[in-house]
């Protein structure tokens, strides 16, 4: 199960309690409420972290709602969930999904509306589905595109994406972006002109909204330079994460918000402001932490005790052992669009040190067992005489 599929399962054990008792089973709900948006704005897949036992470490996850979603990753369903469905059609949970309906509403539009009216409002559903978030790299596109318009404007300072995206989460709702500039009225003004507008749906002296093609909302923020820092780091999240900072903030006597930090026991209630995230940190004793480390997964405390974990970057890639060239091995799917030679300049400019040609096999129906070898042949003598070439003028590329 996806990450957006377990958090809509969650969700919908949230509706059930609502339903049997929405003041006996108050915490309930919240919990399940709570763990739905962890698990939806996780950077990493649930069941991955299962896999590796950390399923406890999720914030948001109790030992109750751990051991239930245990029971899903082990045998595909869980009995307690199960039970809590029992007698709820299933199109109840789907109608939620449209706004201001609970699960009484739905299951009285189910009672009292024909089929082909309950179809309607499905379909809408679907429709919302598919404008409700998108994955990661599409996301990123969208924003570059927005960006890079931006920055066109000559007052823009320093322009950043926001939110799931910054924290590289595998999906992303709107696309936030934030800028930093003394002139936010120039900034927004570039900003609504963006050639693919569809709709201008908010328009301040420091904020905006459009809307671009694909039902897709993006909301720019524009501070001046000397509280970037703290806008920045706001709203970025995550929301655990802003929480635990400002609990850990408060134990030293600080006030965080996105315009800055303030002193709890200053009575001129004088806001120190920060330029960039890094300052901010520093202020509260921690190392910076990167974006993708902000779940309240332990990066508070390893943050102060200098012992956070180095990111990969780009430049530690070392290889790539899945690559299809679009060398003629006669396979029935999935060739490759570049040439092996190709692929190979490509890798050496990244400076990686090894690559595998992994294109798939001849198809057996419609070659022999001999013409199959043959051709494997061919692509072995290929890469043997890249090899040769590569290493004549390189030091030890290997394919």
């Amino acid at each position: 199960m996806s990450n957006l599929e377990i958090a809509e399962l969650l969700r919908n054990i949230s509706a059930c309690y609502q339903l049997k008792d929405p003041i006996k089973y108050k915490f309930q709900i919240i919990a399940y409420d709570r763990a739905a948006t962890a698990v939806e704005h996780s950077t990493s897949e649930l069941k991955d972290l299962w896999d590796d036992g950390k399923l406890d470490d999720v914030p948001g996850i109790g030992p109750s709602i751990a051991s239930h979603l245990d029971e899903v990753f082990k045998k595909g369903k869980s009995k307690h969930f199960e039970e809590l469905m029992k007698g709820i059609p299933k199109e109840a949970f789907k109608l939620m999904e449209l706004p201001k309906i609970g699960i009484k509403t739905a299951i009285k539009f189910i009672d009292e509306k024909n089929k082909s009216e309950i179809n309607d409002l499905l379909k809408m559903v679907d429709i919302s589905r598919k404008n409700k978030r998108h994955l990661l790299p599409y996301a990123q596109m969208i924003a570059s595109e927005v960006t890079e318009w931006i920055l066109k404007c000559s007052e823009v300072e320093r322009v950043d994406s926001l939110g799931s995206l910054r924290r590289m989460a595998a999906t992303v709702g709107d696309i936030d972006i934030s800028v930093a500039s003394k002139n936010s009225s120039k900034v927004i003004d570039q900003f609504v002109k963006f050639p693919k507008v569809q709709e201008i749906i908010e328009k301040g002296d420091h904020t905006a909204s459009i809307l671009i093609p694909g039902n897709i909302q993006v909301d720019l923020m524009v501070i001046k330079p000397s509280s970037y820092g703290s806008l920045l780091q706001h709203f970025t999240g995550s929301k655990f994460h802003n929480i635990a900072l400002r609990e850990y903030a408060q134990t030293l006597g600080f006030s965080l918000s996105e315009y800055g930090v303030k002193k709890v026991s200053s009575k001129d209630n004088k806001i120190l402001e920060f330029e960039t995230e890094e300052k901010l940190y520093n202020l509260l004793k921690l190392d910076y932490i990167e974006p993708e480390l902000r779940e309240n997964m332990g990066e508070l405390e390893a943050s102060e005790s200098h012992s956070l974990p180095k990111l990969m970057e780009l430049k530690d890639i070392k290889g790539d052992l899945q690559i299809h060239s679009n060398f003629d091995i006669e396979t029935s799917h999935d060739l490759g669009l570049s040439s092996m030679e190709d692929i190979a300049i490509k890798a050496i400019k990244l400076n990686y040190e090894y690559i595998a040609f992994t294109e798939h096999s001849p198809s057996k129906s419609n070659h022999t067992e001999k013409e199959v070898v043959e051709i494997l042949k061919r692509k072995r003598e290929n890469v043997d005489q890249l090899n040769y070439s590569f290493n004549n003028n390189c030091n030890n590329r290997n394919f």
